[in-house]
């Protein structure tokens, strides 16, 4: 990351990591209100933020989302389907590849791991093309030995690439508040993420995100009664038995517990 940020730049970074850290609200809360700062630093369109299991080149990438933003209704199930595309193996393998390197937070632009820009003629890009949303920042910190915290921000696909000024705003603020990544998450759950089918993370993350089986099912095109099936098996894998108790699997420790560290 060689790009340098302007006075502006900094000044806006210092005041975000103040008033983040004067805020009395939960870490959930702090989480978005630092994100869609960012985003209205950098312009971007999407984000999400979760946590990652079994990042490692040349392996689809599991991962269960805690917060987004700028999704319209129905838009979030589909980037689960684009995300889960096998081809996302191979087009994340050098950000793998990096973060296996170096065992530290790494944030990277579209454009630096894929610099042929092979995405484009991928099988995944259709289904991204269809959302009109485009890989552009991916920012991960390591939690533990198997568990990243994810970090991913778009824009529309027919809008510029982020800069590197864009990505360096990015991993200065997501690396500077290292309190703000997720914590309590128990590495067993995370790593039961990619014993589920690529169906069933779908449905995980849209359970994660807060949506209800109804909706779930109209998104998915799927039936109420075939979503409840799958939900069945999903907390059968995490040993819970309901949507609360797997919600707590992954947000332990996400309510408001003081700035850690």
């Amino acid at each position: 990351m060689t790009a340098e940020i302007d006075i502006k730049d900094a000044g806006e970074l210092v005041e975000i990591v103040g008033e983040v850290c004067a805020m009395d609200a939960p870490l959930l809360q702090r989480r978005r209100f630092v994100m869609e700062r960012l985003c209205q630093l950098v312009d971007a369109d999407y984000w999400t933020w979760g946590i990652a299991a079994d990042l490692r080149p040349g392996v689809l990438p599991s991962w269960v989302l805690h917060l987004h933003g700028g999704f319209e209704d129905g838009q979030l199930a589909k980037f689960a389907r684009a995300q889960e595309h096998p081809d996302m193996a191979r087009l994340t393998a050098p950000f793998a590849e990096l973060l296996a390197v170096t065992g530290s937070h790494v944030t990277r632009l579209r454009q630096q791991t894929d610099p042929e820009d092979t995405f484009v003629r991928s099988g995944a890009y259709p289904l991204w093309a269809e959302l009109d949303i485009a890989p552009g920042i991916m920012s991960c910190r390591p939690v533990d030995a198997t568990t990243l915290s994810s970090v991913l921000i778009h824009r529309r696909m027919t809008r510029p690439f982020f800069t590197e000024r864009d990505a360096r705003l990015a991993h200065i603020l997501l690396s500077e508040i290292p309190w703000l990544h997720p914590r309590g998450t128990r590495s067993e759950d995370v790593a039961a993420v990619p014993m589920l089918s690529p169906g069933k993370r779908s449905i995980l993350l849209l359970l994660m995100a807060g949506q209800s089986r109804g909706q779930i099912a109209k998104n998915l095109g799927l039936s109420v009664h075939t979503i409840n099936d799958h939900v069945k098996e999903i907390f059968g894998v995490f040993g819970v038995n309901s949507h609360s108790q797997l919600a707590a699997r992954f947000l332990a420790g996400d309510g408001g517990d003081g700035l850690g560290e």
